[in-house]
């Protein structure tokens, strides 16, 4: 299987959790636009639910990805 993958130019690395998109002008221009909209908002009256139910102990720390 590991020849395969290697004739398919994929190789093995180690994941980031880490999201390079968060860092586009237009995803700042988001997040201020949204800190603006809840910042009149009594935190008291705010519920945040959690509905992921994942933990960063149970993933993978490696996947297959192209070369490069």
């Amino acid at each position: 299987m590991c020849n395969k993958l290697k004739r398919l130019k994929l190789t093995v690395k180690k994941k980031t959790f880490y999201d390079p998109r968060q860092d586009r002008e237009d995803v700042h221009r988001k997040r201020a636009e949204h800190l603006k909209l809840i910042s009149g908002v009594n935190p008291e009256n705010v519920i945040v639910i959690d509905e992921t139910g994942t933990n960063l102990t149970m993933v993978r720390e490696y996947g297959w990805s192209m070369v490069g």
